[in-house]
């Protein structure tokens, strides 16, 4: 896996030297539907390089059109992306298709054609409205503090930001299944988050778990919108203060907490399950990000009992977040635990497409389709369900499951059996049971 870039570089200066070129053009003129050599994941032999068809351009020098609009090092202005587009560099080969002369723009092509493939998806899957296009995708942006190799969905300016990539491996613009990650918080921010936090907040919580605003600094993005770019910020809800140290833990903040962060752990986990969706690759974060297979991997261990953590152990952690004063020590350690759950949501969710597959004798492919319909059909009523039960405490990571096995029309009983015995392995005063009823099975509450 290692020098992928590279040896992505070399395979196109070999095209470029062994094939008839009629050399740079005007491309700012070339426009419709164009073959350019793209990097293409069959999720079986890794990334290659293939001739593929970018549809709806406008402008293929600054690779937009329909599916994207591409900003370089942008600012951000009435909470929206702006600043000079990218400029391509190709060259035309003697069959009338375009081979990207530089790595920037092999990328910008490699964005365009994960979106345009993403936009066919939301079509296929339900979610062909959510979305607005073409999409506002920041790239080269402006490195500062250090920070590279990442990626952001921003609900504020409802854009994809890209920073640098440095390391030897597959760059993150280039890797499908870190934009579909990405693309999917927009379906969440969407279906799920927008408008979900208190009025009183002047900006909507994304549901991210990146901190949004240490990221815009980092990055070296200037905001000149005229409300601040920033996460809502939380009061202390009447916190006594100790010495250095909360003494008093006002139990209504904790619950701010824990719902934020649990949120972003629903959020992240469904991003990989549609990064996996899209690719069929359980480890596609590894091609750019190989120190996180392990971690992020959406393959189970045969010792890994399929299970979530407990909403008493979540406000535990989210209690603790409270307690210290100066949470931006703590901030790490939180995120991690919401990219736990995360990865306990995605690993239990690949092995369901799994279950329904062979139960349902379907292609795994046709499979996760079927499961992100389920997925985007569930993330309104979740949020609604989130809502009504707000009052009666800590939403149990294990209900998202009884959501999802609502909006399943044809629940059998392989399927409901699989996500009860996941329920019933993480709670302890609750059992679920899978009755029949009519020409599917329903999730219920085991009598006792």
């Amino acid at each position: 896996m290692k020098r992928v870039l590279p040896k992505i570089t070399a395979v196109v200066l070999l095209a470029m030297a062994v094939t008839a070129c009629s050399g740079q053009e005007d491309t700012s003129q070339v426009s419709g539907s164009v073959e350019v050599l793209s990097p293409v994941n069959d999720s079986k032999n890794g990334y290659t390089l293939k001739f593929i068809e970018l549809s709806g351009l406008d402008n293929l020098r600054e690779v937009s059109g329909r599916f994207v609009r591409f900003f370089i090092s942008p600012r951000i202005l009435d909470n929206r992306l702006n600043g000079p587009s990218p400029q391509g560099r190709f060259i035309k080969n003697s069959e009338g298709k375009y081979i990207p002369a530089n790595d920037q723009s092999q990328q910008l092509v490699a964005i365009y054609s994960h979106m345009q493939n993403l936009a066919k998806l939301d079509e296929e899957v339900g979610a062909g409205g959510v979305n607005h296009w073409p999409r506002d995708i920041g790239v080269a942006v402006r490195e500062s503090s250090g920070l590279t190799n990442n990626a952001l969905y921003d609900g504020t300016t409802d854009s994809i930001l890209i920073v640098p990539y440095t390391k030897d491996d597959l760059p993150i613009a280039v890797n499908g299944g870190i934009l579909a990650h990405e693309h999917f918080h927009s379906l969440f921010f969407k279906l799920v988050m927008k408008g979900f936090d208190d009025p009183s907040d002047t900006q909507t919580d994304t549901g991210s778990i990146h901190d949004r605003t240490g990221f815009m600094q980092a990055a070296g993005i200037v905001d000149e919108s005229t409300r601040a770019a920033a996460n809502p910020r939380l009061d202390d809800g009447g916190l006594k203060k100790g010495h250095g140290r909360a003494v008093v833990i006002s139990e209504k903040l904790v619950k701010r907490y824990y719902n934020r962060y649990f949120h972003r752990a629903l959020n992240e986990g469904l991003a990989d399950v549609w990064g996996w969706i899209y690719t069929g690759d359980p480890d596609f974060i590894a091609f750019s990000l190989p120190a996180f297979k392990g971690l992020r991997t959406l393959n189970v261990a045969e010792y890994e009992v399929v299970s979530l953590v407990k909403a008493e152990r979540f406000r535990d952690f989210s209690a603790a977040y409270v307690n210290y004063r100066d949470r931006s020590q703590y901030e790490d350690d939180m995120r991690d635990k919401s990219y736990r759950l995360g990865t306990q949501y995605s690993r239990l969710l690949k092995l369901f497409t799994e279950t329904a597959a062979d139960a349902r004798s379907v292609d795994p492919q046709e499979m996760r389709k079927q499961v992100a319909k389920w997925i985007v059909t569930a993330l309104p009523v979740y949020r609604q369900d989130f809502i009504d039960t707000d009052s009666q405490g800590y939403y149990p990571p294990t209900r998202f499951l009884s959501v999802l096995a609502s909006v399943i029309p044809d629940l059998n009983q392989k399927e409901c059996e699989f996500l009860a015995e996941v329920v019933n392995s993480t709670e302890e005063n609750t059992a679920k049971t899978c009755v029949a009823s009519g020409k599917r099975f329903d999730l219920t509450e085991a009598k006792k």
